[in-house]
Parts: C-alpha cells; sequence; structure tokens
C-alpha cells in the first residue's frame, strides 16, 4: 500500500513473507548417517509494516510506525519415532516421557556410528518483534530537532534439547566389542531426562530520544541529543525458573561429595550430610515467586522476581561536530562522541528445565528391552544455570562508547582524502563463569604420589587448584566452595553473568578518484588495536558469552581477541576501457566499451591464543610462557610460531601465558573481473564476464594449531581458496 489522502497525509504498507524448504538426503543432524531417517528444514519469515506520516506544514512532520517480524522455525524428522517401530517395547525408567514420542537414542564406541536425532523434532519454534515507533521532526531557524519514542515487545516460543526420549551407549563391556554388546542388547549405560520442557518467553524493550542538529554558523553545525533506553527482564509462562540465593545456602545442610565427585549415600541411598542426617538438595535454590507449586517442585519464593533479576532506565548522550575549516567547503574537521547499549535477549531460555525442573537418571548395565534391569548410578552433583546470581540483582546491557576526529580535504575536483582517529569502549560485555569453581589448595586433597609430578614438592603459597585434578584422580566437585553442587554458571546476558571491558583504538584513512576518464578508484587503510577480556581467540569472531582459563580472574584474560586484524588495506577500482570506445562497426562493437573492475584486500591474520591439548592439564587451558623465548618463528606451514616459548604448567597451577600472542597468516588477495553487455533489442540484453578471485594464486594460510601438546602444534592447518576463474552469461530481459 502506498497512498496518500492528501498532499500531507501518506499511508504506507507493506507484507513480506518468505518460505525456506530443504529435504537433505539424511537425517544430517543426527548421528544415523542411512536413509533410514530424514529431516525436513523449513523457515517461514514475515516482516510487515503499516507507517502513516503527517506533514503538518513545511518544517514540522510527524511519523508513526508498526513494524512487525516473525521467524517461525519448523525442524522435521522422519523415521525417528516410536509408532515407526510399533513392535518395539522398551520400559524405561520414565515411561516415554518424551513429548514427541522419539525414538531412544544410541551410540557405539570405537568410532561406529549410531543412532540419534540431533535434538530433531524443532517444530513451532518462534521468534518475534511488535514495534511501535513515534517520530517527530521539526525545522526552526538553524535547527533541526527530533524527538521520538519506540516500544518493542518480543516473543520466543521453543522447546529445549533435553533427552527425554532416553539414551543407550553400547562400548563393548560385555563381550568386548560394542558392536556386539548392540546386537545382544545389552548397554554399558542408560540415561533418561524425565521431560523436554517447551518454553514461552516474552519481554520488552522502550527507546525515547531527543536531538537537536543545529547550524551554529555558515561554517560549524552542532549535533546534540540524549536517548533513554530500557530493557526489562525476560518472563517465561508459569514463572518455571530456579536460580541461586548464595546467602541461603547452609554447609550444614550440604552433601557430602566424596573425592571421586560421588555424593555419600546412607544405606536407603539418600544423600547425607557430613553429621549423617539426610541432605538437602534444594540447599540454596529459590523459584520466581509466581511459580505454582507442582510435580514436588515446592512453590515460588517471596521476594523473588519473575523474571529473577531486575533491570533500570539507562541514559546514552551523544554529541557531534562538523566544521568547514576554510569556508570554500575543501577542508573539513569532524568529529563526535555517543553512548549506546545493547543486549540479546531471553537467557531465560538457557536456564529452562534447570535442576530440579528437569531430572535425569543413569542405569548401568541393563538391557535395550529394559534398561531399568542395570543397576543405579551413584548419586552426583547437580549443576545450574543462572539468570540471576544472586536473584534481584540488577541486569546491565553492554554499554558501548564510541568517538571519532576526521580530517576530510578535497584534493582535486574528483578526490577526496582523509584520516581519522576512531576508537571506542565497551562496558559490561557480557561473559559466562562458574561461580561454584574449585578452590585453590594448600595441599592435594587425597594422599596419592600421582598428584604431584616427579620432583614436585608443595609449594608454601599452595595450589590454584588441587593438583589431583591433573590426573583425574579426584573429581572437580570435591573441591567447589558451595558442596553439593556442581558447576553454577552464571549465564551471559544476565545479572549473573561476567561484566567485561574491551577497547579498541584505530588510525584510519582513505582515498577517493571518482569518474574521470572513466576511473573510479577508492583505498582504505586502517591500523588498529582491539583488547578485550571477553572473546573468542582466533578466526571466531564472537565477544559474548565466553568464559576465562580461572574464573575468580578474569582480567588475566585482557588481550587481543581472535578477530583483530592489526592492519587492514582495501581497494576497489573500476575502469571503462576505452579501447574502440567509438567505434560502431562489428570491430567496435565485438572489442570496444569493455569494463574492468577489481578488488584488492591485504590485511594481518587474525590472532590466536595458545591453549592445551594434554592429557593432564587439570584446570589449566594455556600453557606456561617461557622466560627468554621469542614467540615469533619462520611464518612456515610447518612451524607458523615458535612452539618452545610455551610449556606445560606445573600440576595445580594455571598456565601463565596471556591470550593473543600468536598472529595468524595474513591475507592477500586480487579480485578481477572483465565484463561487456551486448544490446540485443530495446529490452533485451546479454552481458559477459570474466571473474579471476584470487588470481595470483597467493597462498592465503588460515588457521593454526595452537594447541600445546598436540602433534600439529604450531603448524598451519587450512588454507582459505586457490585460483578460481569463472565464465558467465547473463541473459537480461
Amino acid at each position: 500500500i502506498d497512498h496518500n489522502f492528501s498532499e500531507k497525509l501518506r499511508l504506507l504498507g507493506r507484507v513480506s513473507r518468505e518460505n525456506i524448504r530443504d529435504i537433505p538426503p539424511y537425517l544430517t543432524w543426527g548421528s544415523n548417517n542411512f536413509p533410514t531417517s530424514s529431516q525436513e528444514i523449513q523457515t517461514t519469515g514475515w516482516n510487515n509494516l503499516l507507517q502513516l506520516t503527517y506533514d503538518i506544514n513545511p518544517t514540522t512532520i510527524n511519523q508513526v510506525s508498526w513494524t512487525q517480524t516473525a521467524t517461525h522455525v519448523n525442524l522435521s524428522a522422519f523415521g525417528v519415532y516410536l509408532n515407526d517401530l510399533p513392535d518395539l517395547k522398551v520400559n524405561m525408567p520414565f515411561g516415554y516421557a518424551d513429548p514427541d514420542h522419539r525414538l531412544p537414542q544410541f551410540s557405539l564406541a570405537a568410532g561406529w556410528a549410531g543412532f540419534g536425532t540431533g535434538g530433531l523434532p524443532l517444530t513451532n519454534a518462534t521468534d518475534g518483534e511488535q514495534v511501535f515507533s513515534e517520530d517527530f521532526t521539526k525545522v526552526k531557524g538553524g535547527h533541526t530537532i527530533q524527538a521520538g519514542t519506540m516500544f518493542i515487545w518480543g516473543i520466543k516460543r521453543q522447546s529445549n534439547f533435553a533427552n527425554s526420549e532416553g539414551v543407550y551407549s553400547f562400548s563393548g563391556t560385555h563381550t568386548g566389542d560394542p558392536v556386539g554388546d548392540f546386537l545382544l542388547g545389552l548397554d554399558s549405560s542408560f540415561t533418561q531426562n524425565n521431560t523436554r520442557m517447551r518454553g514461552y518467553f516474552r519481554y520488552h524493550e522502550s527507546e525515547s530520544y531527543i536531538q537537536d542538529d543545529w547550524r551554529a554558523t555558515k561554517r560549524l553545525t552542532l549535533n546534540l541529543g540524549v536517548r533513554a533506553v530500557y530493557y526489562s527482564s525476560d518472563k517465561i509462562e508459569g514463572n518455571g525458573l530456579s536460580d541461586f540465593e548464595f546467602s541461603k545456602y547452609d554447609p550444614s545442610q550440604a552433601p557430602v561429595v566424596q573425592p571421586n565427585g560421588l555424593l555419600l549415600t546412607n544405606g536407603g541411598g539418600q544423600p547425607v550430610t557430613a553429621s549423617g542426617s539426610v541432605a538437602n538438595l534444594l540447599n540454596g535454590v529459590v523459584f520466581a515467586e509466581g511459580f505454582k507449586a507442582r510435580n514436588g517442585i515446592p512453590g515460588g519464593t517471596p521476594g523473588v522476581p519473575n523474571g529473577i533479576f531486575t533491570t533500570s532506565v539507562h541514559w546514552a548522550p551523544r554529541i557531534g561536530f562538523a566544521w568547514d575549516v576554510t569556508g570554500n567547503g575543501k577542508t573539513s574537521i569532524r568529529g563526535g562522541y555517543g553512548i549506546g547499549y545493547g543486549r540479546i535477549p531471553f537467557a531465560d531460555y538457557s536456564a529452562m528445565g534447570g535442576y530440579p525442573f528437569e531430572q535425569g537418571t543413569t542405569l548401568l548395565n541393563g538391557t535395550f528391552t529394559n534398561p531399568g534391569l542395570g543397576s543405579p548410578g551413584s548419586l552426583s552433583t547437580n549443576s545450574l544455570s543462572l539468570i540471576g546470581g544472586p536473584p534481584g540483582r540488577e541486569y546491565k546491557p553492554t554499554m558501548i562508547q564510541s568517538w571519532s576526529l576526521t580530517v576530510e580535504r578535497q584534493i582535486t575536483t574528483n578526490s577526496l582524502f582523509s584520516i581519522a582517529y576512531v576508537g571506542s569502549g565497551a562496558r559490561y560485555v557480557s561473559g559466562s563463569w562458574d561461580l561454584n569453581y574449585p578452590l585453590p589448595v594448600s595441599a592435594p586433597s587425597i594422599d596419592d604420589p600421582g598428584c604431584l609430578q616427579s620432583g614436585q614438592t608443595i609449594p608454601s603459597g599452595g595450589f590454584n587448584f588441587d593438583p589431583c585434578l591433573n590426573k583425574g584422580l579426584v573429581s572437580a566437585d570435591h573441591t567447589r566452595p558451595y558442596q553439593g553442587w556442581g558447576a553454577i554458571t552464571g549465564l551471559a546476558q544476565s545479572s549473573a553473568g561476567y561484566y567485561g571491558t574491551s577497547n579498541y583504538h584505530s588510525l584510519q584513512a582513505g582515498y577517493s578518484y571518482r569518474v574521470s576518464r572513466g576511473l573510479t578508484f577508492t583505498a582504505a587503510y586502517t591500523y588498529g588495536h582491539a583488547l578485550t577480556d571477553v572473546a573468542s581467540r582466533g578466526t571466531d569472531g564472537r565477544n559474548t558469552g565466553n568464559g576465562a582459563q580461572n574464573p575468580r580472574n578474569f582480567k588475566a584474560e585482557y588481550g587481543t581477541p581472535g578477530w583483530d586484524r592489526t592492519q587492514i588495506f582495501t581497494a576497489g577500482y573500476v575502469w571503462e576501457i576505452p579501447l574502440l570506445k567509438n567505434r560502431h562497426d562489428l570491430v567496435g562493437t565485438a572489442l570496444g566499451n569493455w569494463t574492468f573492475s577489481g578488488l584488492t584486500v591485504i590485511q594481518s591474520g587474525f590472532d590466536f591464543a595458545p591453549g592445551m591439548s594434554t592429557s593432564t592439564n587439570g584446570l589449566a587451558s594455556r600453557p606456561n610462557c617461557v622466560s627468554g623465548q621469542s614467540f615469533a618463528g619462520p611464518k612456515t606451514v610447518a612451524q607458523w610460531f615458535n612452539p618452545n616459548a610455551f610449556t606445560a604448567p606445573a600440576f595445580g597451577f594455571y598456565g601463565t601465558c596471556g591470550t593473543g600472542l600468536i598472529r595468524g597468516p595474513g591475507e592477500n588477495t586480487w579480485n578481477w573481473a572483465l565484463f561487456k553487455t551486448f544490446p540485443v533489442k530495446e529490452r533485451l540484453k546479454i552481458q559477459f564476464r570474466a571473474e579471476a578471485f584470487n588470481i595470483w594464486n597467493h597462498a592465503n594460510f588460515a588457521n593454526v594449531s595452537t594447541g600445546y601438546g598436540s602433534g600439529s602444534f604450531g603448524q598451519v592447518t587450512s588454507a582459505l581458496d586457490p585460483r578460481e576463474i569463472e565464465f558467465a552469461v547473463r541473459i537480461s530481459f
């Protein structure tokens, strides 16, 4: 719809729907590579808009908009349901608890393919938003004042990936061959969750702003504004969320965790405390106050918000200027500073199904038709995923401060040069961490000579963590501060997560030369550096949700992230070749009016952090750096960096190396194209294209093995594409 009610009032409407369907030949998401099971991937997207614009007068405009977006995902699976094998009868501990009635999964040791659904089906999974906005613009003198507000209502509907259908493992325990065990139906273990939960989530967000673009003089323009940003907490229908209140945890009610990580039990199989009384397995757990008791789970805890965490309004000022230095429009200086906020909603999806809402059981050495014949596995700790940590804590969205100062100069009529300093700083960068991480110890937790390396002694300051963990002689759960619990993970994008820091500084230069004798040329160069304590290391470009080697010392993670490239040069060029341009005969038609274009990219490599690939690293995820050794190497495929600059840390200690120490291979790519359009008729054209990617066939290496202890440590393990040449004909009519 594009309708003018009058010269002042206009209505714009749009409805857009896209449906994508893919049917692979087999169940690519599962472990069964045969066509006995298959899947269908179907995604439907909606994008709708209704916008009313009112020109109140020549200097005043008001616009009201409503936007709706939705993505519906249906990941179907076939040949994976109980009714596909109607004669199969299995006596599972929780019965047929799976709401989708899927067949049990199984895995085989020794590299044999098993059977699994990959979490499918995932049906009627929906993400959507309704957005209402109102924007007002007024021009008065040298001022252009804009003000407005925006409200967003978001929803998410999706099941989690709990294994309520049951999972068998066949390891060869009974016959010495996993396939033999499978054919006889004798498992080594069977695990099952009591349910697979589905969540209906919602949140809302609002942003209101006012800005004045003020032309203070003929040569100076100022931009002044402020924005108020609000994010609500996420809510789940039924308020079925648990969290952990550290002040409510009572050590005297905690079960005894033995060195092997199993809970000490009485004759009735119940976990007991150090005094011998029955332990409280909900020690410290609280529930959203709106939750109604069900299935043996107590009702909500008074004072715990339904969204678990709280939020508040955040202010985002911004200021900018543009100055015509000489008054002739050829030299300008621009600068600005602004604050923005951002978040990824629905951290409660990751927390959905946390203990005690979803519980599991493990049975050992049962049969395929009756895994309940197996003996119960020993009780171990449960883990928690938190979005409060503690509940009621205020969530702080990631705050991004950006600033820049740019000088531009028109060199000739058709060319422009610019140089700028561009920087940014982010605070409250969202990371995840274990709030129940194993404690430092003064001595090994058990009396076993294997806890120490040959010649290693107990240092006066103790160990970073229990050295018995390095050889797996004890469980990490044995030395956690909140005994009776495993990992208590503070999820990213929630108030329980870690709030990190990142900084970026760069020098950026650019040059453009346009439309002169058929030539257009642009070039840009950036020399920059990023630093952060929450980031992936290597070619992965994410900055959110990552953890640390030692969650109690996130600052040790502060370093160059994986996506950092110190130097980046790009150039783009288009040349209308003048050869035979004015000839209109057969030769001119065939050989004249060709166009050449190209793109050149020369840039530094990604940044990598050294890691650990040994069987005795314990809780260390990075090696020690060897004093006096340079990290630099010959930069060959066989040895990109110096592997002798690293060594394994002693048992019980974290690695001393920082992050971002290894600069990966750079990239040097030239892509060229030559093309010409032949007009056949008024509405019929044929274009011939010849394209070459990486025309010089430059070897652009990619990943480098950075795991200390790996046989490929220090070696290049992959490369980007070699030269590719394509010829194409395009017909337009």
